[in-house]
């Protein structure tokens, strides 16, 4: 309410304001990028190769709905372009190929460089993918009371 302007009364008599509108940026709650202190490179991709990538990752990342993919698998290439300078390897730890790729533009921020590329490959698995292993318990230790967990159920 300290942002908003007071615009009438309601019928109970209360003050009635204006809205202020928050804006969240999921992607910015992922990436400190406003932090000044710090220094990044992030890559926009050409159309292209945005469209190759998506395409690559669509099959990986199907959700209900092809919105709902869209937005994951989006959300998840952008997340993948944002590195710290001179680094292939984003700041989420996944690998970035660039030996096919080339600069068309960039441009200085004032905490780091915006780079627009072509040929920018990302490989699925064991770099953006990783592999899951599951490990079996070992039968002697599980049969150990202290080691055994019971689960309660309220009804």
């Amino acid at each position: 309410m300290e942002n908003s302007i007071p615009v009438g009364l309601t019928e109970e008599g209360l003050t009635k304001y204006d809205t202020v509108w928050v804006y969240p940026n999921h992607f910015l709650d992922q990436f400190d990028l406003g932090n000044e202190d710090a220094n990044y490179e992030f890559v926009l991709l050409e159309d292209e190769n945005y469209r190759t990538l998506t395409k690559k990752y669509h099959k990986y990342m199907l959700y209900p709905t092809e919105q709902q993919t869209d937005s994951i698998i989006t959300n998840e290439l952008i997340r993948n372009l944002v590195f710290f300078p001179g680094s292939s390897t984003v700041v989420s730890g996944i690998e970035v190929d660039f030996s096919n790729s080339e600069l068309a533009n960039q441009y200085t921020a004032s905490n780091g460089t915006v780079k627009t590329m072509r040929g920018v490959d990302i490989r699925i698995k064991d770099n953006k993918i990783k592999e899951i292993y599951i490990e079996g318990e070992d039968l002697v230790s599980s049969l150990n009371p202290e080691h055994v967990f019971i689960r309660s159920y309220l009804s």
